[in-house]
């Protein structure tokens, strides 16, 4: 099995048999305020027997396919699936694997089938009731505790420092289930399982159950005050904010009312000028339109003789024989020349008034536009205005009701407060440290 997974990684050299450099195994010391679980040195409490090629695959797993990246997400999954099915070693190996590469629901799975495959590995059952716990799973990261309290107690092989380390890693994840994440916790299955765990000890033992779980509650009441603390400090910062916003939004509307009263007047005001200038031009229409009419009535005078003359020139043409009708002739034209001339006068005279009148009217038309253009957008700044005012009066009523957290910060806290990382740190680099010092 190990030829065939070196011959797989061949041209990249990731596989090596050969142990960690001690730099790159140095153990991480975690963050001030954590509850650190290498206190007590164990983390890997009762590590199985690893062959020869199980310790290949568990290396290769911890050290060659450890960096996160894309190639060893892929890698990782070769190695462990190379053996089927996995010994206890190399699903031990994958899990942390899986942990350090953020996968942490197939993890779940491996310790899953780890504990249904070997149901006597204690890290095997505290591995997956921290898991459990870690995606929410709180019931059955209790009943998982459970299992592990029988392994403990039926190993007879451990030593009394490795049952303490277990019962500290217990106590932990009893007290973050008891605090942080207690609502969402089945109270009868976590009293039923703290009287599991605690039947039967004493001395030491309970003594490191109980400080460990006191350790986490006092951790969970620490990090409420201290939230308590930076949410009193950020609701003074908002109140203040609030009422400056209040005291601006308020000068902004009494301003905007002052505009919109100054508006008013300046709307009425050019209403009354636009009707008083549309009225002087359109009392200009009536005598221009009655000289019109006088003209077109005379024109239809001078149309009607024009006709009677025509009449009486054909009659003349038609019966001239003599001198009298021959000056009759020349009379009649006289006539209508002068009549024709007095028609071309009063046409032209009428284009010329009616152009006039056409211009007044365009006039009257252009003065109307022109007010209502400026009445209008005198209306549409009032909108705009009267829509900024109801804005502000909707900012002024929501600050009303006092200062709250933003919704972000105020969930950043709550999942600050409720991450069984904040309280539990798994340290895969001690599980990784201690699990590839077995491999001989």
């Amino acid at each position: 099995m190990s030829a065939l997974l070196k011959s797989k990684r061949s041209k990249s050299g990731v596989l090596n048999s050969s142990k960690p450099n001690a730099f790159a195994m140095t153990i991480v010391i975690f963050a001030a305020g954590v509850v650190c679980n290498t206190a007590d040195g164990f983390q890997l409490i009762d590590p199985p027997a690893i062959s020869k090629d199980s310790g290949v695959l568990v290396k290769q797993l911890l050290n060659g396919d450890w960096k996160r990246d894309t190639a060893n997400q892929t890698n990782s999954k070769e190695t462990y699936t190379s053996m089927q099915p996995a010994s206890s070693a190399v699903s031990l190996a994958y899990i942390i694997n899986r942990i350090q590469h953020n996968q942490t629901r197939e993890a779940m799975q491996v310790a899953t089938a780890l504990t249904t495959n070997d149901p006597d590995n204690l890290d095997g059952w505290l591995l997956k009731s921290w898991l459990s716990a870690l995606i929410d799973k709180y019931d059955r990261a209790l009943v998982d505790l459970g299992a592990a309290k029988k392994r403990v107690s039926d190993n007879k092989a451990l030593t009394p420092a490795k049952k303490i380390a277990a019962y500290r890693k217990m106590g932990k994840l009893i007290g973050f289930l008891q605090g942080p994440v207690k609502e969402k916790v089945n109270p009868d299955v976590l009293e039923s399982t703290i009287l599991t765990i605690s039947d039967g000890l004493a001395g030491d033992e309970l003594d490191a159950f109980n400080k460990s779980r006191d350790v986490v509650l006092t951790r969970y009441n620490d990090l409420v005050k201290a939230q308590g603390s930076k949410a009193k400090t950020e609701l003074e910062k908002q109140k203040a904010e609030d009422e400056h916003l209040t005291e601006s939004l308020t000068k902004q509307n009494i301003s905007h009312e002052q505009t919109i009263s100054q508006m008013g007047s300046e709307k009425e005001r050019l209403r009354m000028e636009g009707n008083q200038r549309v009225a002087q031009l359109t009392g200009q229409l009536s005598p221009l339109e009655g000289q019109l009419a006088s003209i077109s009535t005379s024109i239809s005078g001078i149309q009607y003789d024009l006709q009677l003359l025509y009449n009486d020139l054909a009659f003349a043409r038609n019966n001239s024989r003599n001198n009298f009708q021959n000056n009759s002739l020349f009379f009649l034209n006289d006539q209508i020349r002068r009549r024709e001339f007095d028609l071309y006068n009063l046409q032209a005279e009428g284009n010329n008034i009616s152009f006039q009148l056409q211009s007044l009217q365009s006039q009257i038309a252009q003065t109307q536009r022109n007010y209502n253009n400026q009445i209008n957008q005198i209306d549409r700044q009032f909108k705009k205005i009267n829509n900024t005012m109801k804005r502000n009066r909707i900012r002024i009523g929501k600050v009303a009701g006092g200062p709250e957290l933003a919704k972000g910060k105020k969930g950043a806290m709550n999942s600050r407060l409720t991450a069984l990382t904040s309280y539990n740190d798994l340290g895969i680099e001690l599980y990784r440290q201690q699990l590839l010092d077995q491999v001989k």
